[in-house]
């Protein structure tokens, strides 16, 4: 049995890093030590016990988190009955992991100086369910220490990176790293990672005038004549919806500059069969710039304001779609309906 599996290395005195550098991922995890407790970022690839190194830098309650749930950054959480993980990585804790079990013992053993006697046909996926659920934005707080949760897809839906703003330390997981970033696995996504700049937000009137504007270039795109000047009406019907909330939308922005839209209006009709409520929801303006397209943000936009529909209530949304929009709108789960399309919440 070897007893130097980790390296041991202090970035300060309350700060600790312990890398596997006897196996070719070269995980590293990162052990931080607060007034009230110790947060332990990654846990490695679980074929070392990293438990016992943490006891020798902390007396403290240790919480761990997963800045991914693959397999070689949640090994060690089978010894932290206390961990956190993102919301949207959890059902790979449960038995859905998207790579087989006899691919991870491949890459386990691979280039490997693994420990005398050790036999991979035991190695296992942590599977479990954690304490806390993370999102974008969260804050850990161990006494004395806040560390926030950024939300980072791309080597993986959920994956984290960890901003401590007090020390200037960004604990980045895989998302970040030398050499080739891995994003061809069936976990990872290179769509995410070119989106990882597009901030999503729901629409102010301070940005109502550029929305206007970008509506009546979508009108334009679509083929409309423009024969009257639209937007003294449109810059009233905006205002007054959105102050009652029977208009809402979320828009798509790369640093201050508006690159998709969305909108979703509410209405009431006599309730028949299909929508026995009579509340629908009337979905609009999804435009994106031309730069912009093909990369899933029409896609996340229509998500948040289907989300909206279904907290209003909402039975069904509607949408005329242009030629442009049927693929998303098919893809999603809408289906025709005569002469429109419609989207059912089941």
């Amino acid at each position: 049995m070897m007893d130097n599996w980790f390296t041991v290395g202090q970035i300060d005195k309350d700060t600790w890093m312990l890398s596997e550098y006897r196996h070719p991922e070269e995980t590293h995890c990162y052990l931080l030590n607060g007034s009230g407790r110790s947060l332990l970022i990654d846990t490695g690839l679980g074929i070392f016990n990293i438990y016992d190194e943490v006891r020798k830098l902390t007396d403290n309650p240790v919480t761990a988190v997963a800045t991914h749930i693959h397999w070689d950054h949640i090994g060690g959480l089978k010894y932290f009955p206390d961990f956190y993980a993102h919301r949207k990585e959890l059902k790979w804790l449960s038995g859905e992991f998207p790579l087989p079990i006899e691919m991870i013992k491949k890459m386990a053993v691979g280039h490997c100086d693994l420990p005398e006697n050790y036999d991979i046909d035991t190695y296992t996926v942590f599977q479990g369910m954690s304490t806390r659920v993370l999102n974008d934005g969260d804050i850990i707080d161990i006494g004395g220490r806040r560390i926030q949760v950024l939300h980072t897809p791309g080597h993986s839906p959920g994956h984290m990176c960890f901003w401590e703003k007090e020390k200037g330390y960004l604990f980045t997981g895989d998302l970040v790293y030398k050499g080739t970033l891995f994003a061809y696995y069936p976990s990872t996504n290179p769509e995410d990672y070119l989106n990882m700049g597009i901030e999503y937000r729901k629409l102010s009137m301070k940005e109502l005038d550029v929305f206007i504007d970008m509506r009546i270039n979508q009108l334009r795109e679509e083929g409309a004549d423009e024969d009257i000047d639209l937007k003294p009406a449109l810059k009233d019907y905006y205002e007054r919806h959105m102050a009652d909330g029977t208009f809402v939308s979320w828009i798509a922005l790369d640093g201050d500059r508006i690159i998709g839209t969305s909108g979703m209006s509410f209405v009431e009709k006599p309730p028949y069969f299909g929508c026995p409520n009579g509340k629908i929801g009337l979905l609009s303006s999804m435009f994106t710039s031309n730069s912009y397209r093909r990369r899933g943000i029409a896609k996340t936009l229509l998500e948040k304001v289907i989300n909206e529909a279904k907290e209003y209530g909402c039975g069904t949304v509607q949408i005329t779609a242009s030629d442009m929009g049927v693929l998303l709108y098919t893809d999603f789960g809408f289906r025709k309906n005569g002469n429109f399309m419609q989207y059912v919440f089941s």
